[in-house]
């Protein structure tokens, strides 16, 4: 009876042993489970930030051919507008220099040459603006202004554009308007750009009115023409770099398709913002607006 009680007590020893043997594996197991669950998360988690870099890299590589594609289309524009020009200037030159003219003849050709130049000497001026402005940061010489000064400065130059097309150019500029810090060259620039653009496509006779107002922290330009106004599409277009709405100059005068775009940029250096209203057949009003600022 004793020796069976032995045993028994030896195999209970034995199977405590085995279970105690089998529970740290078990243990051992979870820990290794529980490593292993959190290797998986980790390498997810890396996974995860990989291919968010993988995506990101393909949108960069995408932008920049999209980048790309937008700088070459526009350097060929750019081309194609200068050389019309350029080979108008080389015709003119060769037809003053085959024939023999009274000198109203010759100078009808010459002055057909001076403003054919003045063609391609304002688009290269265009063009050398967009390459300093693309990528760069914009640098503003900032001075206490009164914008109503810039406006009648540009108003006057201009002047002689409007008259030429009978175009009355008037103005309805707010009194006492207060100062405000801005860079007067680059802010003359985009009145200079919004002005000879309404007068470019505003037809002989029409009327092109310049306003300033001040409304919420805010001084806000618009010029507004009589032309022929803008559709639905070239208003989700119109300050895009390079792209030419669909109306025309009426005068013959050239457009490049970059003002808009060089206005924007000019007036975003400010904090400010650009907008258009129009309606086909109803005219267009271009306004920008620079916050009241004093730094």
């Amino acid at each position: 009876m004793q020796e069976n009680e032995k045993v028994s007590s030896q195999e209970s020893q034995n199977l405590q042993e085995q279970l105690d043997r089998l529970t740290s594996e078990i243990t051992g197991l979870r820990l290794q489970i529980d490593r292993m669950q959190t290797r998986t998360k980790e390498l997810q988690d890396s996974n995860k930030s990989l291919q968010e870099q993988v995506d990101k890299l393909n949108k960069s590589k995408s932008e920049l051919e999209e980048l790309q594609k937008q700088k070459d289309d526009l350097f060929a524009l750019i081309i194609h507008d200068i050389k019309n020009p350029a080979a108008i200037i080389q015709g003119l030159v060769d037809l003053l220099s085959s024939y023999n003219y009274n000198a109203v003849d010759q100078q009808d050709i010459i002055q057909d040459i001076a403003e054919t130049s003045k063609r391609i000497v304002s688009l290269s001026k265009e063009v050398s603006r967009v390459m300093a402005l693309e990528g760069t940061q914009l640098l503003l010489y900032k001075e206490l202004c009164d914008i109503n000064l810039i406006l009648e400065d540009q108003c006057a130059i201009n002047s002689p554009a409007a008259e030429r097309k009978s175009i009355n150019l008037l103005m309805n500029l707010s009194d006492n308007l207060p100062e405000s810090m801005m860079d007067p060259q680059k802010i003359s620039e985009v009145v200079d750009n919004i002005l000879s653009n309404a007068i470019k496509f505003t037809p002989k006779e029409g009327k092109v009115l310049v306003s300033s107002s001040f409304r919420d922290d805010y001084i806000v330009v618009e010029v507004k023409d009589t032309g022929p106004g803008l559709s639905e599409e070239d208003l989700r277009k119109a300050f895009k770099k390079g792209v030419r709405l669909s109306s025309q100059p009426t005068g013959g005068e050239s457009s490049t398709g970059l003002g808009l775009w060089i206005i924007k940029k000019l007036v975003e250096a400010h904090k400010g913002r650009v907008w258009v209203k129009s309606a086909v057949g109803k005219g267009s009003t271009f306004c920008f607006s620079l916050p009241l600022v004093t730094n």
